[in-house]
Protein backbone atom coordinates (compact mmCIF):
# COMPACT_ATOMS: atom_id res chain seq x y z
CA UNK A 1 0.00 0.00 0.00
CA UNK A 2 1.12 3.44 -0.72
CA UNK A 3 0.55 7.01 0.14
CA UNK A 4 0.65 10.08 -1.29
CA UNK A 5 1.99 13.30 0.01
CA UNK A 6 2.89 16.70 -0.75
CA UNK A 7 6.19 17.97 -0.02
CA UNK A 8 7.54 21.78 -0.82
CA UNK A 9 11.25 20.28 -2.17
CA UNK A 10 10.00 17.20 -4.17
CA UNK A 11 6.59 18.17 -5.17
CA UNK A 12 3.76 14.94 -4.80
CA UNK A 13 5.26 11.93 -4.07
CA UNK A 14 4.57 8.05 -3.38
CA UNK A 15 5.39 6.72 -0.19
CA UNK A 16 5.13 3.05 0.46
CA UNK A 17 3.12 2.29 3.82
CA UNK A 18 6.58 0.39 4.88
CA UNK A 19 8.70 3.54 5.01
CA UNK A 20 6.35 5.64 7.24
CA UNK A 21 7.72 6.07 11.06
CA UNK A 22 5.93 7.50 13.70
CA UNK A 23 7.67 9.59 16.49
CA UNK A 24 5.12 9.05 19.44
CA UNK A 25 6.59 12.52 21.15
CA UNK A 26 8.31 14.47 17.84
CA UNK A 27 11.72 15.69 17.19
CA UNK A 28 12.74 18.90 19.45
CA UNK A 29 11.08 21.68 18.25
CA UNK A 30 8.66 20.02 16.42
CA UNK A 31 6.82 17.81 19.04
CA UNK A 32 3.31 18.50 16.91
CA UNK A 33 4.58 16.29 14.10
CA UNK A 34 4.59 12.77 14.37
CA UNK A 35 4.75 10.82 11.00
CA UNK A 36 7.39 11.07 8.54
CA UNK A 37 8.17 9.32 5.48
CA UNK A 38 12.19 7.43 5.48
CA UNK A 39 13.09 8.23 1.93
CA UNK A 40 16.50 7.70 0.52
CA UNK A 41 18.13 8.44 -2.87
CA UNK A 42 18.67 5.82 -5.70
CA UNK A 43 21.51 3.84 -4.38
CA UNK A 44 22.68 0.75 -3.42
CA UNK A 45 24.49 2.02 -0.54
CA UNK A 46 22.68 5.67 0.22
CA UNK A 47 24.79 7.81 2.43
CA UNK A 48 22.23 10.03 3.79
CA UNK A 49 18.25 9.54 4.29
CA UNK A 50 15.67 12.10 3.96
CA UNK A 51 12.88 12.19 7.26
CA UNK A 52 9.83 14.06 5.56
CA UNK A 53 7.20 15.13 7.89
CA UNK A 54 3.86 13.79 6.32
CA UNK A 55 1.79 16.32 8.64
CA UNK A 56 3.83 19.21 7.16
CA UNK A 57 5.30 19.74 3.86
CA UNK A 58 7.80 22.47 4.51
CA UNK A 59 9.14 19.71 7.05
CA UNK A 60 12.38 18.14 6.40
CA UNK A 61 15.55 16.77 8.02
CA UNK A 62 18.34 15.24 6.04
CA UNK A 63 19.68 12.54 8.06
CA UNK A 64 22.68 10.09 8.52
CA UNK A 65 24.67 7.06 9.81
CA UNK A 66 26.92 8.62 12.66
CA UNK A 67 29.84 6.73 11.39
CA UNK A 68 29.87 8.29 8.16
CA UNK A 69 31.38 11.11 10.41
CA UNK A 70 33.59 8.57 12.19
CA UNK A 71 31.43 8.64 15.46
CA UNK A 72 29.23 6.00 17.12
CA UNK A 73 27.18 5.47 20.33
CA UNK A 74 26.52 3.24 23.26
CA UNK A 75 22.87 4.42 24.29
CA UNK A 76 20.97 2.58 27.13
CA UNK A 77 17.19 3.65 26.88
CA UNK A 78 15.26 3.08 30.10
CA UNK A 79 11.88 1.75 29.75
CA UNK A 80 9.57 4.43 28.74
CA UNK A 81 12.21 5.19 25.66
CA UNK A 82 12.19 1.69 25.27
CA UNK A 83 7.97 1.56 25.08
CA UNK A 84 7.89 4.55 22.80
CA UNK A 85 10.00 2.54 20.50
CA UNK A 86 7.68 -0.85 20.63
CA UNK A 87 10.37 -2.93 21.85
CA UNK A 88 10.30 -6.08 23.43
CA UNK A 89 11.73 -7.33 26.59
CA UNK A 90 13.73 -9.82 23.72
CA UNK A 91 17.91 -9.14 23.40
CA UNK A 92 17.14 -9.28 19.70
CA UNK A 93 15.10 -6.28 19.58
CA UNK A 94 17.99 -4.18 19.71
CA UNK A 95 18.73 -5.90 16.40
CA UNK A 96 15.96 -3.90 14.65
CA UNK A 97 17.23 -0.47 15.89
CA UNK A 98 19.30 1.96 13.49
CA UNK A 99 20.65 5.26 15.09
CA UNK A 100 20.89 7.89 13.00
CA UNK A 101 21.77 11.98 13.25
CA UNK A 102 20.03 15.14 11.86
CA UNK A 103 22.66 16.79 9.48
CA UNK A 104 22.71 20.65 9.25
CA UNK A 105 24.30 23.76 7.62
CA UNK A 106 24.09 27.19 8.49
CA UNK A 107 24.13 28.86 5.52
CA UNK A 108 25.00 27.56 1.92
CA UNK A 109 28.88 27.87 2.33
CA UNK A 110 29.22 26.30 5.11
CA UNK A 111 30.53 22.79 6.22
CA UNK A 112 27.77 20.35 6.60
CA UNK A 113 27.52 19.20 10.63
CA UNK A 114 25.81 16.34 12.42
CA UNK A 115 23.79 16.67 15.22
CA UNK A 116 25.73 14.72 17.97
CA UNK A 117 24.11 15.29 21.27
CA UNK A 118 19.93 14.63 19.82
CA UNK A 119 20.46 11.49 17.79
CA UNK A 120 17.36 9.26 16.22
CA UNK A 121 16.70 5.81 17.19
CA UNK A 122 14.25 3.89 14.75
CA UNK A 123 13.01 0.59 15.68
CA UNK A 124 12.76 -0.53 12.16
CA UNK A 125 10.56 -3.58 13.06
CA UNK A 126 7.81 -1.46 14.53
CA UNK A 127 8.40 1.86 12.34
CA UNK A 128 8.98 3.80 15.75
CA UNK A 129 10.89 6.61 16.32
CA UNK A 130 12.28 8.99 19.40
CA UNK A 131 14.76 11.49 19.88
CA UNK A 132 17.27 10.92 22.21
CA UNK A 133 18.65 13.68 23.61
CA UNK A 134 22.01 13.96 26.05
CA UNK A 135 22.28 15.41 29.31
CA UNK A 136 26.09 15.63 28.60
CA UNK A 137 28.15 14.28 25.81
CA UNK A 138 31.44 13.71 25.59
CA UNK A 139 33.61 12.78 22.64
CA UNK A 140 36.37 13.59 20.55
CA UNK A 141 36.57 13.69 16.82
Amino acid sequence: MSLKIMTSRYGEIEVDADKVIEFPQGLAGFEALRRFAFLHPESDSPKYYILQSMDDADVAFTIADPAVFGFSYEITLNDAESALLGQTDSPDCVADDAVLVILSKENDNAPLRAILKAPLILNLKTRRGIQHTFARLDYTL
